[in-house]
């Protein structure tokens, strides 16, 4: 009888969990988490950090803005302004706005809502000519690439003859801007009248803001520019879903119809401009000089180089976006949930479900994908869930999702109510579930985290036993930043005191689930990111967040290092699902198994904080020598 074949394991993946275990890819996991898998080997996530306060426990949008942290309590869309790097663009908190440093502004510039009467005075002689007037406003804000800002024109005002000698013409009626807020300090006064380039308004004077007559006696020959803004519109008020595009463009939607500005004018939003598709719009997606647009039905792709060119094709594929906050920007494609899964499409126009061998449309659903957040983070889709069990608990956490090949899941437990991947530091910032903090996700420079990963059910066509395993890895002391850990020990110590000194109503303070047998408690579990009825922490546990493992340690030099001790490893094999009495704590050294055991089929287990390469299981100590 053959021998039983040796099991190695290395190049490991993620869980395909729609594929049933023996049937998984060699290298697949029945379960992973909190692991990297970016290097071939096992390497687990780092701790996540502490990176700033939140304003409140109930920002559901951050942004890094200027180095610092904002956020919003509703779903907002933020993009920073063409060119201008102190100023920031963003819709979802009532109506469209414009932030520059401390001052918040509504994206519109409103316009002079009546229109002036002209009147002619003395008697006058040559060609008449027919005149009429509109005036726009014009804001102190500085230029985006140059370019003011300058409302939509008035009404256009009563019709005049005109004649070149003899008349004068006085313009009355001009109505001051609704209000100091928008910055609006100018007037600018265009007349109709026949030039070089047409038959248009052309701009006769500029002048401070005023309800003031003015008395037009500027020669035909004297005008200057046409008036730039005769078709712009204002962003309707519940504008959402803003999306940067190359050459200064950015686009956004309401309802069916999708709108895009003028270049490097974030204010104007000319309606002629607008493509309407079939299906309400979810959310956009842009992918270059492309841009995606999902919807409750198919999706759209629109594309061109001016917001006058754009062309949109509707994909025929039944892919609805289920979720707005799940359109997320992967860099080589965009990617967001539907109904059948994670939706990829590229910028070629290609676009389908990618993780058709990760979950089954059942599966998916029962997640709750409609309320996932979406984020990238390393080229992988991650998604924060947070969806209800049976017993009526909450199944909390996060899935990364390679899309890049061939597709794989991985766990992670963390939590979060808010989301952003930030391009300038390749790093995923989070707010966990209840918390008044940003946090980054598995941090650089912090520590490890225990990681687990489970492999495929290897199957043999006969009960067979194994006597040797072999675990090649990295088990030595960890080191991180002192500044971490004190940062780390800052936030624990902030959140165990909101949690002891948090009150209900009648003034009781609420419990941190320390106390035998006690009420679960909703509030209290979604500030400490637990879940559960009653005795759902461990006996002598409670609530608080743990003070981060590691002391700091100054040396001779005065340098400080923080410590975590030793890292670990346990590996478990199991024979037609039992578990061998043994776990193997050494690395790249073979470990003889306990003899008796023989099963069809094998898996291995491994819990740790290092790092591992390799996992080999033979049946002789002979068989293990001869592989390379």
């Amino acid at each position: 009888m053959p021998s039983a074949p040796v099991i190695v394991l290395t190049g490991f993946q993620g869980e395909q969990p729609h594929i049933i275990p023996r049937l998984m890819p060699e290298t697949s996991a029945q379960s992973a988490f909190d692991v990297r898998l970016d290097d071939g080997g096992l390497t687990p996530f780092r701790e996540s950090v502490y990176r700033s306060p939140a304003a409140t426990t109930t920002w559901k949008t951050i942004y890094k803005y200027l180095d610092t942290w904002i956020g919003w309590s509703s779903d907002v869309d933020a993009v920073p302004a063409p060119v201008d790097e102190e100023r920031i663009y963003y819709t979802g908190d009532g109506k469209p706005k414009m932030r520059i440093g401390t001052s918040i502004y509504d994206l519109e510039v409103p316009r002079p809502l009546t229109k002036l009467t002209a009147t002619k005075t003395g008697t006058g002689s040559g060609d008449i000519q027919s005149r009429q007037y509109i005036y726009t406003y014009v804001t102190e804000i500085p230029a985006v690439n140059g370019i003011q800002e300058e409302s939509e024109p008035s009404p256009v005002s009563n019709l005049i003859d005109w004649q070149p000698t003899g008349l004068t013409v006085t313009l009355s009626g001009f109505a001051l801007p609704p209000g100091p807020a928008r910055g609006i300090t100018k007037q600018r006064i265009y007349r109709l009248q026949t030039g070089s380039a047409g038959t248009y308004f052309y701009l006769i004077h500029e002048r401070g803001v005023t309800a003031a007559d003015y008395v037009d006696n500027i020669a035909v020959d004297a005008t200057a520019e046409p008036c730039p803004s005769i078709a712009y519109n204002a962003p309707p008020e519940t504008l959402l879903g803003l999306t940067a595009l190359p050459n200064g463009m950015m686009a956004a939607f309401d309802g069916k119809k999708l709108y895009f500005s003028e270049p490097y004018k974030p204010h104007a939003w000319p309606e002629k401009y607008i493509i309407t598709v079939d299906y309400e719009i979810v959310a956009l997606g842009a992918m270059g000089m492309t841009l995606l647009v999902a919807t409750k039905g198919q999706p759209y792709v629109v594309a061109g180089t001016q917001p006058d060119s754009m062309a949109s094709q509707k994909l025929e594929q039944n892919l609805p976006c289920i979720g707005k906050r799940t359109m997320v920007d992967l860099g080589y494609a965009v990617a967001y949930a539907s109904n059948e899964g994670i939706v990829v499409a590229r910028a070629d126009g290609s676009v389908g479900v990618a993780t058709s061998n990760i979950f089954s449309r059942h599966d998916w659903a029962a997640m709750i994908p409609e309320t996932m957040i979406g984020a990238q983070y390393n080229g992988r889709y991650c998604a924060f869930y947070d969806a209800p069990r049976a017993d009526g608990t909450l199944d909390r956490g996060a899935l990364l999702i390679d899309l890049s090949g061939q597709s794989f899941l991985l766990r992670a437990g963390t939590t979060a109510q808010a989301a952003l991947f930030d391009v300038t530091e390749s790093a995923l910032f989070y707010v966990p579930i209840g918390k008044a903090e940003i946090r980054q996700l598995d941090a650089p420079g912090a520590l490890s985290k225990y990681l687990y990963w489970k492999s495929k059910e290897f199957v043999l066509p006969y009960p067979e036993s194994y006597g040797v395993v072999l675990i090649d890895g990295i088990v030595n002391p960890e080191t991180t930043s002192p500044d971490i850990v004190a940062n780390q020990i800052a936030a624990a110590i902030d959140a165990n005191n909101i949690a002891m000194t948090t009150r209900y109503p009648n003034g009781q303070l609420m419990s941190i689930g320390g106390d035998l047998n006690g009420t679960f408690d909703e509030t209290l579990v979604a500030n400490n990111e637990r879940m559960g009825g009653e005795n759902c922490v461990p006996v002598d546990g409670d609530w608080l967040v743990r003070l981060p493992r590691g002391a700091v340690v100054v040396g001779a030099n005065g340098d400080s290092t923080a410590t975590a001790g030793k890292t670990t490893v346990s590996v478990g094999i199991y024979a037609d699902k039992k578990q061998l009495p043994i776990f193997i704590t050494e690395v790249n050294k073979p470990v003889r198994l306990p003899s008796g055991f023989k099963a069809r089929t094998w898996e291995i287990d491994v819990h740790t904080n290092g790092r591992i390469f390799r996992m080999t299981m033979a049946k002789t100590m002979d068989d293990l020598k001869r592989q390379p």
